[in-house]
């Protein structure tokens, strides 16, 4: 599960605007990233973006990820869960 959080985010990148660095998703990022992004965080948004980074980095530096210490101001516990729970059936789906 790590592994696979972590390959996630390298779709991940930093992009300065007006309002500061925001979290951006690459054009190349596969299909059921961008799905993830969207049914848990809910959207292509700067504060969905975010979250998704945020829960992703914790899931892959985590010794064990299932019980991994989230920040619940960034992501909260329920979306990270659902997160993990998805993760799970994307591994299972690519036979890691």
């Amino acid at each position: 599960m790590r592994q696979l959080a972590g390959q996630y985010l390298d779709f991940f990148d930093f992009e300065a605007t007006d309002s500061g660095i925001c979290v951006i998703l690459l054009d190349d990022a596969p299909e059921e990233l961008a799905q993830l992004v969207e049914t848990i965080f809910g959207g292509n948004t700067p504060d969905a973006l975010s979250r998704a980074y945020e829960a992703l980095t914790v899931a892959s530096e985590a010794d064990d990820p299932y019980s991994a210490e989230v920040d619940e101001k960034v992501c909260p516990f329920d979306m990270y869960a659902f997160m993990m729970e998805m993760l799970e059936r994307f591994k299972e789906n690519k036979g890691q």
